[in-house]
């Protein structure tokens, strides 16, 4: 079988070695790049100025992590300053910096988050993408919490040349992770370059996909790589979809 990924290139590892073990040809087709915030970080540097202000830092994907620790260089965490996280790959990045993590979501999307985090008086930074969706940020502030939402970086369209869409309209798959690489996909290489079988990380991804008129699958059960790879395999022996979890 031949698998689309979708993934930003920087990220396709783990993804691509999964598919590969599995005896999958992967087509690699990036269709998103992962840039700078749009105010060069400005925002996310007063933040850090004021760590001590926050009772919470909520991180909703690897990137997010990576922006914010990038900044902090050497510096430690203000005492009392608690870790949460929305996935295990956004735990794993964190923990690669030496911190850990206080919270982690039943399920891995934001509505589980913004429903569960064990906020008290104090303040939450939420460290996201420009273009991450909402329900975090009002979820907590429906709750009576504070937050605070600063951008830590912007996903961007990355473009193919020719043999890459050459090499796409040969695929049997694809493999959607976010609800971004959904709408990138669909304006760099049009609805009729999708495969006849997509799978999804999760319900959000799913949803973009549903919306946009694509059919999904298989949708994942445990919603990581791990989760996708599996539920790919459920597609492919025509057990159907996954059941409904978490999401990064």
């Amino acid at each position: 079988m031949r698998v689309v990924v979708t993934r930003a290139m920087e990220q396709q590892g783990k993804l691509a070695a999964s598919l590969g073990a599995l005896g999958a040809e992967v087509i690699s087709a990036p269709v998103i790049r992962i840039g700078p915030p749009s105010d060069e970080g400005r925002s996310l540097e007063l933040a850090i100025a004021d760590l001590a202000d926050f009772e919470w830092i909520v991180f909703t994907s690897a990137n997010g992590v990576e922006a914010l620790f990038s900044r902090l260089g050497a510096g430690r965490l203000p005492d009392g300053v608690r870790i949460a996280a929305i996935g295990a790959a956004t735990r794993r990045a964190i923990e690669s910096h030496g911190f850990g993590v206080d919270f982690v979501p039943s399920t891995f999307i934001g509505e589980a988050l913004a429903e569960e985090l064990p906020a008290g008086d104090g303040a939450v930074l939420l460290v996201q993408a420009r273009q991450a969706r909402k329900v975090v940020a009002e979820g907590l502030a429906a709750r009576g919490v504070r937050v605070h939402a600063v951008e830590g970086y912007q996903t961007l369209p990355f473009h193919p040349d020719g043999a890459e869409r050459a090499e796409v309209s040969t695929a049997d798959a694809i493999c959607f992770t976010s609800p971004s690489t959904v709408t990138a996909f669909l304006e760099v290489y049009g609805l009729e370059a999708v495969p006849s079988i997509v799978v999804s990380i999760g319900p959000v991804t799913t949803a973009a996909a549903e919306g946009a008129g694509l059919v999904v699958a298989a949708t994942a059960d445990v919603h990581d790589i791990d989760g996708l790879v599996q539920a790919l395999e459920l597609a492919f022996s025509g057990n159907g979809a996954g059941r409904a979890g978490g999401e990064e």
